[in-house]
């Protein structure tokens, strides 16, 4: 297990489908400047820059897992 996810595993891919398919409204905003890749391979944000986004979280943490374990743990009705 990777020492950043010693407290839980992150949800990254989680919250990028869930704004992806339910929009960005009410979960995250969108925070506009530039993802810059360096020659060493590391990058950076430039918050000067445009074209590129993040998601920025908007809900309560709390609120942000019921969301997404109550979306991960749905049982389709046979």
């Amino acid at each position: 297990m990777a020492a950043q996810d010693s407290l839980g595993r992150m949800s990254w891919d989680e919250t990028a489908v869930l704004a992806g398919i339910n929009g960005v409204e009410p979960y995250f905003t969108l925070v506009e400047g530039r993802m810059i890749i360096e020659p060493s391979g590391w990058n950076s944000w430039d918050s000067n820059g445009k074209g590129h986004f993040y998601l920025k979280q908007q809900l309560a943490v709390p609120e942000m897992e019921r969301i997404l374990n109550r979306l991960i743990m749905h049982q389709p009705m046979k």
